[in-house]
């Protein structure tokens, strides 16, 4: 039994082996909507309707379009795009899937940059989003967007980034079934110029989520990588309220030029992101 079981590790090892070394290959590209909207942008993606496939949302930035694609066979042969109502105007720059209410699944969130737009869609369950919410309209200039529990309450936030008012800002979820959000303070950093991208993940390991932010100035040249401590957390102990962050320094990386996003894979598999 023992040389038996050897040999079939021994085989199974080596055939893990010689996939992980063989090339992936794709098939030929597919076309969803040939219509989508002009400039489409923004995308998200993740089951919106309850079955087992993941289904499509597409933003369009020049006409303020949002589209949901709904997957209903899993092989993309029947699918097609149905507009979600919104008042946000053109330039929507940002999509994210959460679930915000804690019912029917994930949620859209959308943002606008002319309009200074952050709104939130509820999903019905059926991967219709028949109502808009809008959470604010003074993050100026409105660009990077990310989701997550901040201050470890069991619901999702929301932390958006204003290009043209310099500052990261997040919004606190009520946590209930139709909830509202509250622009918390003190903001994440107020002190980036026109900052971008946004991301949230554990850096630290204390169980709280930081922020990594870069800045994509057009000009180039002053463009940099940032990360903000979560401090709700400090050595394992907490929660310390309201929460407030901590910039770390030296940033990340700095003298960099059209900075669009930024995010924190492991890339060497030893833990750390």
């Amino acid at each position: 039994m023992k040389k038996t079981l050897l040999l079939f590790l021994l085989g199974l090892i080596t055939t893990v082996g010689a996939n992980a070394q063989s090339c992936v290959t794709f098939s030929s590209k597919n076309f969803i909507d040939a219509n989508v909207g002009d400039a489409p942008f923004a995308m998200g993606a993740g089951i919106l309707d309850g079955d087992i496939y993941p289904d499509i949302v597409v933003a369009s930035y020049l006409d303020g379009m949002i589209k949901v694609y709904l997957n209903t066979t899993g092989d993309l042969s029947s699918i097609s795009g149905v507009a979600v109502t919104n008042t946000l105007g053109n330039d929507i720059g940002g999509i994210k899937l959460a679930d915000l209410d804690g019912q029917n699944g994930l949620d859209i969130i959308a943002l606008a940059y002319t309009n200074d737009i952050l709104a939130w869609y509820p999903n019905n369950g059926s991967g219709g989003f028949p109502t808009e919410n809008v959470i604010s309209t003074s993050v100026l200039g409105a660009s990077g967007l990310t989701a997550g529990d901040i201050d470890d309450d069991g619901d999702i936030d929301i932390v958006v980034t204003a290009y043209d008012g310099d500052e990261v800002i997040w919004f606190s979820n009520s946590g209930t079934t139709t909830p509202t959000f509250t622009e918390a303070t003190p903001a994440i950093d107020t002190s980036l110029n026109a900052p971008g991208s946004v991301q949230l993940r554990d850096i630290d390991g204390d169980g709280d989520l930081d922020a990594i932010v870069s800045n994509a100035q057009f000009a180039g040249a002053n463009d940099e990588v940032k990360i903000f401590r979560n401090e709700l957390y400090v050595g394992m102990t907490g929660p310390f309220l309201p929460v407030t962050w901590t910039a770390i320094n030296p940033s990340v990386a700095t003298g960099l030029n059209y900075i669009f996003n930024a995010a924190m894979p492991d890339l060497d598999g030893d833990a750390f992101l």
